[in-house]
């Protein structure tokens, strides 16, 4: 189960850090809240090395009908696949998760050299993203 799991990561990790975006230029688009929580857990195996990373959490308006976010950068580290977990009245709710280290993962997160963002990949299959500008610490 582990090896599967592991070289499904490995896939899409590879598959999307190929690809290039666009900063997006659509209109009402913009990132209302981002929150982050570092994080840190005894480990999962019987292994010297804790659980550490941090979650993320952003609240997007305007993201266009069909698109899906595909990653977020929080401080040059790229995270695992970002999904939306809600929609509200103020926008979508999309999370992630950034793995700085893992006792059970072979791959944690990649580190890239680009500034905060959301990327997500539009209903035409076009990579674009937004920057996000200000992160607040989620409450525990």
């Amino acid at each position: 189960m582990r090896v599967i799991f592991i070289t499904i990561i490995s896939f899409v990790i590879i598959l999307f850090g190929c690809s290039t975006a666009k900063e997006a230029s659509i209109e009402g688009l913009e990132v209302i809240q981002a929150n982050f929580r570092h994080w840190s857990e005894a480990p999962l195996v019987q292994s010297d090395v804790r659980e550490r990373g941090t979650d993320l959490a952003l609240i997007v308006n305007g993201l266009p009908d069909g698109a899906n976010p595909e990653y977020i950068i929080f401080r040059k580290k790229k995270s695992f696949p970002a999904e939306i977990t809600d929609t509200t009245e103020n926008g979508v709710r999309i999370q992630a998760r950034i793995i700085m280290r893992s006792s059970v993962l072979a791959e944690t997160s990649e580190t890239v050299d680009k500034s905060d963002r959301l990327v997500f990949r539009n209903a035409d299959g076009k990579s674009s993203y937004i920057e996000i500008e200000e992160w607040s610490r989620m409450d525990e």
